[in-house]
Order: structure tokens, then C-alpha cells, then sequence
């Protein structure tokens, strides 16, 4: 499957305009409710990354599966040189500025952050898709079984388990996004993926 989908960047451009409506609505409501209730953009964006993955890499997995793998582990490590460039430029010289007072504060917080120990509000969000691609050739494995429904399944299973305590597996700061919960949106947007790359084809 290659080209772009009309639809999926029409989702894509909602998505984010509902993430810029939601950091800036504060505790603005419609109609008495709160504006919290119509965000969805953390999990649209999770979404349209695991559809994508059942949807265009499914195919290249099943041709050439390393290749495949190797792709998805390069955007990972994109991931993880831009969250390292935001660090740079956006996180460590706003806290050095505003919070840090010593030499070794500063030091502390740019390891920290290059650990992906602490959570940064502005940049919290980015780091969740680094294990989910990690775990992407996993998943295509599963989809070109046709052992699919092992993902939503096992999906809701660990959801399950950690809804209690989010955060039992983190290191670090308590994640604001934290992966074990989060994925189910992933792991479906790669279930759906597959079934709407095979009614295409």
C-alpha cells in the first residue's frame, strides 16, 4: 500500500486543531460541559500512528519483514534524536531560566531528561510512540499470522492489570501519558489498519 489516504489527513487535520483548541480553551465549556470532554487528540494521534502501521506497513512486512522492522525501528530513533533536540532547545534553557539555580541542577535535569526520567509537560507526549514503534515488528507479526485478535485481546488484558497502578513499570517520574494504558488506542489503530488495507485491496 503507498500514497496517502484524503481521509486519514482529514482525520489528522482535526486532530490537531482539537490538540491547539484544548491548550488554549483552559476551563472554557460548551454548553455547560467542560471542553476536556471532546479531547481526543492524544489519542487520535496514537490512533493514526498504529492504523498507519496495519494499514501501509503490513503490506512491506509481509514482502520483505526485516526491511519493514528496521524502518519502524528507524523512526523510533528519530523520535528519540528529536526529543533530544527539543531537550536542547525548548525544555533545558525554559528550566535552567525560570527553576534551575546551580550548575549541577542543570546537569542533573539534562540527564534526567536524556534518560526519559522526568516528564516535561511540553514534551511528555513524544516519548509514548518510542516503545510502541519498538514493539511495531511484533505486532505485524501478529497481524500477517492472522493471529490478530491476540492484539486487542492482550491489549485489554494489560490495560486491565494496570488500570490501578498506571505507572507500576515506570521509571523516573510518574508518566503523564503512561505507555501501558495508552497503547489500546495504538494497538487498535494497527488492528483496524489491517482491515481496511485488505478491503482495499
Amino acid at each position: 500500500m503507498t500514497g496517502r489516504s484524503q481521509e486519514l489527513d482529514a482525520f489528522r487535520g482535526i486532530v490537531i486543531v482539537d490538540m491547539m483548541v484544548m491548550h488554549f480553551a483552559g476551563d472554557q465549556t460548551i454548553l455547560g460541559f467542560p471542553m476536556q470532554m471532546v479531547d481526543f487528540a492524544v489519542e487520535g494521534f496514537l490512533f493514526l500512528a498504529g492504523f498507519t502501521i496495519g494499514w501501509h506497513s503490513l503490506p512491506k512486512f509481509r514482502q520483505n519483514k526485516w526491511a519493514a522492522a528496521s524502518a519502524l525501528w528507524g523512526r523510533a530513533g528519530k523520535i528519540v534524536l528529536i526529543h533530544y533536540l527539543m531537550t536542547l532547545t525548548i525544555s533545558l534553557p525554559f528550566w535552567s531560566y525560570f527553576y534551575l539555580q546551580t550548575a549541577e541542577e542543570v546537569v542533573d535535569f539534562g540527564l534526567s531528561s536524556v534518560l526519559f526520567l522526568n516528564q516535561i509537560p511540553i514534551l511528555h507526549i513524544l516519548p509514548t510512540f518510542i516503545p510502541l514503534f519498538l514493539l511495531s515488528p511484533a505486532f505485524l507479526y501478529l497481524l500477517s499470522r492472522n493471529w490478530d485478535w491476540w492484539l486487542p485481546v492482550g491489549s485489554l488484558a494489560l490495560f486491565g492489570i494496570f488500570v490501578s497502578d498506571p505507572n507500576a513499570l515506570s521509571i523516573g517520574d510518574s508518566r503523564i501519558f503512561p505507555v501501558i494504558l495508552w497503547h489500546v488506542y495504538f494497538v487498535f489503530g494497527c488492528f483496524l489498519g489491517k482491515r481496511v488495507s485488505e478491503e482495499g485491496s
